[in-house]
């Protein structure tokens, strides 16, 4: 008995939800965030993905933009954040229906003024050192969470 309740113990369960996150902010954001969506979505759809007897990966693209971005994010509105979100379904680890590729762009700098924007009153930025995750954050959840709903929804009922 004691062998097998050692070998239960080395492995650890499915989570019903695994995220992956690559982004061009820092590798400390990326961990982070990583951990927060595992986190969250496990807590918010992994009961249901259990009855179905399924598990959601997915990959999370983020992309901060450049100082030039920000600068006009700012004065134009244009783009700030891209979050990529792309993965699937899987049942007993083959995939079961792919999750729909969704990017989601942001045009809020959530900024006040230009010296934020082109780093002239801290060194990295006001943008990039806060804005920016935040927002990339922020976007990712909803984007995670709105593509598993949408998976979700296109089960079947009382699948297994």
């Amino acid at each position: 008995m004691t062998t097998a309740k050692a070998t239960m113990e080395e492995k650890p369960p499915l989570k019903a939800v695994a995220v992956t996150v690559t982004s061009n902010i820092t590798p400390d954001f990326n961990q982070q965030l990583e951990m927060e969506l595992n986190e969250s979505l496990n807590a918010e759809f992994a009961q249901q993905l259990g009855q179905q007897e399924l598990r959601a990966c997915l990959q999370v693209a983020v992309d901060g933009g450049s100082q030039w971005g920000r600068i006009c994010c700012g004065e134009l509105g244009v783009g700030l954040v891209k979050v990529q979100v792309q993965g699937s379904l899987l049942q007993n680890d083959k995939v079961y229906r792919t999750i729909c590729q969704t990017v989601a762009n942001e045009s809020d700098s959530a900024v006040l003024g230009c010296g934020d924007m082109c780093w002239l009153c801290h060194p990295r930025g006001k943008c990039c050192a806060d804005a920016g995750p935040s927002l990339a954050r922020q976007i990712a959840l909803r984007q995670c969470s709105q593509s598993i709903r949408t998976a979700l929804a296109q089960v079947p009922q009382g699948m297994s």
